[in-house]
Parts: structure tokens; C-alpha cells; sequence
């Protein structure tokens, strides 16, 4: 997997990759039939807060 985070860590912006793998997991990543009533949003909603501290880190 490439690092779509890296060219712009390289140009000096502040950069962060988040994910979960799903290409490695997941037979419908980046298929149809990957569409949204597949996403547990309650799930994703923690997981964004959770992340919510790196982020306002990067921020500054």
C-alpha cells in the first residue's frame, strides 16, 4: 500500500494516514457494492474522536 500521506509530509506539511486495512480485509473496498449502508457509523463516529487529539496536534 502506498503512503498517500507521504508526499505531503516530504513537502513539509504536517501529515497523518489513518486506516484500518480494509484493502487487506475487505472484498468490496473500493468495489460497488462498497457503499455506505455497509459503514457502522457509531463505530466510525469513536474511532473519529478518538483520533480527534492527533489531528489538533497536527493543527499546531
Amino acid at each position: 500500500m502506498a503512503a498517500e500521506h507521504a508526499a505531503w509530509r516530504n513537502a513539509g506539511y504536517p501529515a497523518l494516514m489513518v486506516t484500518d486495512t480494509a484493502h487487506c480485509h475487505c472484498p468490496r473496498h473500493c468495489t460497488r457494492p462498497d457503499i455506505p449502508d455497509k459503514v457502522d457509523f457509531d463505530r466510525l463516529a469513536r474511532v473519529v474522536q478518538g483520533f480527534e487529539g492527533e489531528v489538533r496536534d497536527l493543527a499546531h
